[in-house]
C-alpha cells in the first residue's frame, strides 16, 4: 500500500436505489455506463480490488445519491440512513483498516438524526478509534 486516502467514495444499497431516478445519468452517459455505475456502488468486493490496484489504504466512504437528504419523509429517510450506516459499518468489519464511513442522518427528523449519529457513534468507537488516532499521530 502506498498509504493514500480516498475521501469520500461514494457506495449505494437497494434501498437507496429505490429512490434514485436513472434517467438523467443514462440520459448524458448511455444505459450501460448508469448500470455499470450502480454496480460498482453496490460491489464491496470490487472496491476493494481497485483500492488494491490504485494504492489506495484507506477509502472513507459515504453515500451516493439521492442519499438521505433526497427521501422527503421522515420515516423513510431514517430508514435509509440507518440501513446505510449498518451497511458502511459491515464493510468497516469486513476489511479492518481499509474503511471508514461519514454517518448518515434525516435531518428530516432531527431527534431522529441525533439518536442515530448517537448510535453509529457509540457502536462503532472502537473500530474508529484505531483510523482517528493515526490520523491525529500523522506528523507529515
Amino acid at each position: 500500500m502506498e498509504g493514500k486516502i480516498a475521501l469520500e467514495e461514494h457506495f449505494s444499497r437497494e434501498l437507496n436505489n429505490k429512490h434514485w431516478d436513472a434517467k438523467g445519468e443514462e440520459g448524458r452517459n448511455g444505459r450501460a455506463y448508469a448500470q455499470d455505475i450502480e454496480r460498482r456502488l453496490l460491489d464491496p468486493e470490487l472496491c476493494i480490488a481497485e483500492m488494491d490496484r490504485s494504492g489506495i489504504e484507506l477509502c472513507i466512504m459515504s453515500l451516493t445519491s439521492p442519499g438521505v437528504q433526497g427521501v422527503i419523509d421522515p420515516k423513510q429517510a431514517t430508514e435509509l440512513a440507518r440501513s446505510a450506516n449498518d451497511y458502511a459499518y459491515s464493510y468497516i468489519q469486513k476489511y479492518p483498516g481499509r474503511f471508514a464511513s461519514f454517518t448518515a442522518v434525516a435531518m428530516q427528523d432531527p431527534k431522529g438524526a441525533a439518536d442515530e449519529l448517537e448510535r453509529a457513534v457509540s457502536e462503532r468507537t472502537r473500530t474508529q478509534g484505531r483510523f482517528d488516532q493515526r490520523l491525529l499521530e500523522d506528523q507529515s
